[in-house]
């Protein structure tokens, strides 16, 4: 580079290093940024997939009702044809 001479002879030097920080800053608010982000979606998808494990649940014990009620109708429609 060049030698710096005056009365401004350490002004680079310290206006380097601020930029160095301000990257750094950047850099830690962008991490900081991306593992939110994560961490919100992760527990949005946790979410969707515990619901619908639920909502499987519910239809699957459904089931044996629904088979019961159709047996029970069938058997009442034939009575009600006598």
């Amino acid at each position: 580079m060049y030698e710096q001479k005056g009365r401004y002879k350490g002004v680079l030097q310290i206006r380097n290093n601020s930029r160095k920080l301000g990257r750094d800053m950047r850099l830690t608010a962008y991490s900081f940024c991306i593992f939110m982000s994560g961490a919100i979606f992760s527990s949005c998808i946790v979410s969707t997939v515990v619901g619908t494990a639920v909502d499987t649940t519910l239809e699957v014990a459904k089931v044996p009702f629904k088979v019961a009620d159709a047996a029970v109708e069938l058997a009442t429609s034939e009575e009600d044809d006598e």
